[in-house]
């Protein structure tokens, strides 16, 4: 329940904030640099969804290990993508539970 009431805080906030011009500044700029991350973990994905393909018939130890690797790689990139979409949707469900109905 704690967490609930942090998140309304948090949309509360932000609501706040967004009416002030440099705070729109400040998230122009962090959306910028999420769109920048964003493109270089595609990138980085789709480089480490090749190596799985080339290392996949390993033939020896050390590339054995480097397909491990990627394996684990991608799972945690994977992993990491999961939890920014069930956060967004936490304050999504959290926005839409603030809202009240007439």
């Amino acid at each position: 329940m704690k967490r609930h009431n942090d998140a309304l805080k948090n949309i509360e906030t932000e609501e706040r904030d967004e009416r002030d011009p440099k705070s729109k500044m400040l998230l122009l700029a962090q959306s910028m640099d999420d769109r920048d991350t964003k493109i270089a973990n595609y990138k980085f994905k789709k480089t480490l969804e090749q190596n799985l393909d080339r290392l996949k018939d390993y033939k020896d130890e050390s590339m054995k290990r480097d397909f491990y690797k990627c394996q684990i790689q991608l799972s945690i990139m994977s992993t990491l993508d999961q939890l920014s979409m069930t956060e967004m949707e936490l304050n999504v469900l959290c926005h839409q539970a603030s809202l009240t109905y007439e």
